[in-house]
């Protein structure tokens, strides 16, 4: 084989030459890295940070009032823990989203009603009664209106 007649054949040579040398040993070192770094994330714990709500947060995200989450936590369907020297009570967000979850899957489906139909007993009953500020109507003795007289 004969050498590199041009300058630019010269270069693509001794780069192709480092390239064959240098190559294969920093590609190991990369994946020599990189297999050190995965498994370091693997023995180490996933740290995930869980936020730490007060009832009035709590109460906020689920709208609802505070005396009902409250309440919940009392009844314990909302797990929540006292925190500190002051004993702040608090709910972990991952508590309120489980709560959340939970409270979807019982929630059960409401039949459909006819609406239509109890409109109409609504209505029924509301004209059956008297309004308050109305009074009953009066009959006179002597009266067309009042019979038997």
């Amino acid at each position: 084989m004969s050498g590199p007649t041009t300058l630019d054949e010269a270069l693509r040579a001794a780069v192709r030459d480092v390239i064959r040398e240098e190559l294969p040993a920093l590609l190991e070192e990369v994946l020599k890295k990189h297999r050190v770094e995965q498994h370091n994330n693997e023995a180490r714990p996933a740290v995930t940070e869980d936020k730490l709500l007060n009832v009035e947060e709590v109460a906020a995200r689920l709208g609802m009032s505070k005396p009902t989450v409250r309440r919940w936590i009392q009844k314990g369907e909302l797990t929540a823990s006292y925190v500190g020297p002051r004993r702040l009570l608090r709910v972990r967000q991952t508590d309120v989203e489980a709560f959340l979850n939970s409270s979807r899957q019982k929630a059960p489906s409401a039949p459909p009603s006819d609406l239509d139909a109890e409109a109409a007993t609504i209505v029924a009953c509301a004209r059956s009664r008297p309004r308050k500020n109305e009074r009953a109507p009066r009959t006179r003795p002597g009266h067309p209106s009042h019979a038997g007289e």
